[in-house]
């Protein structure tokens, strides 16, 4: 494997590995919920989502197998992310909205689509974490317009400062101190590469960041 390509594999590997290990520790730790108990057989299931994404993602750069063949759709795959991302929207009281208008087919191409879906409800939870004074929400909204499927994120986060938002796609463009600047520049080839779609944004400091993604029909 190329060192690219094993800087890629590690970048994306790293989050469902993250969240494998919170679950796990929810799990076996003394976190008291609302309800006095904790929700094992919830936390079980998501530590079975963040393993199954694993799977995607060591099977698509394995050269040893080949990559699985199902029909899915957005809306489906979305729902699964968002069920990946539950116990961190509820430790950092994140409001996650869900908005579908139309969906849209994906075949083979799931591992995909959760890589792009990983990458962008992780940068919008860390947008989120600055905020402080008013309520935190993320928001993903899918429609279709002429110019084909159209599908959105946004945060009332932090915000991107203008003279950065030029360079947040660009390879090895980071603000973050441990960032690798793969992230968004992923996303960007992902879609172009096993979609032919194309990812824009926009941002206002201090109020928030919207991502939005064309899919032609």
């Amino acid at each position: 494997m190329r060192k690219i390509e094993l800087n890629q594999f590690v970048h994306d590997i790293a989050t469902p590995l993250t969240m494998v290990k919170l679950n796990l520790e929810q799990l076996t730790g003394e976190v008291e919920w609302k309800s006095g108990q904790i929700r094992q057989k919830k936390i079980i299931k998501r530590i079975e989502s963040g393993i199954e994404e694993l799977d995607h993602l060591v099977s698509m750069h394995s050269h040893l197998k080949s990559p699985i063949i199902f029909r899915t759709t957005v809306i489906k795959e979305i729902r699964k992310v968002a069920h990946f991302f539950e116990m961190t929207l509820m430790r950092n009281k994140i409001k996650l909205e869900l908005i579908f208008e139309d969906d849209y087919f994906l075949v083979n191409a799931s591992d995909k689509f959760h890589r792009i879906m990983l990458n962008l409800m992780c940068n919008a939870i860390e947008a989120l974490e600055k905020v402080k004074g008013r309520a935190r929400s993320i928001v993903i909204k899918t429609s279709r317009l002429e110019t084909g499927f159209v599908l959105t994120i946004g945060d009332n986060g932090a915000g991107i400062k203008p003279a950065h938002l030029p360079h947040i796609f660009n390879y090895r463009f980071t603000t973050k101190p441990l960032g690798n600047g793969l992230g968004l520049y992923n996303v960007k080839s992902l879609l172009l590469e096993h979609f032919n779609g194309f990812i824009t944004c926009d941002s206002k400091e201090g109020e928030g960041t919207e991502f939005e993604i064309i899919l032609p029909d």
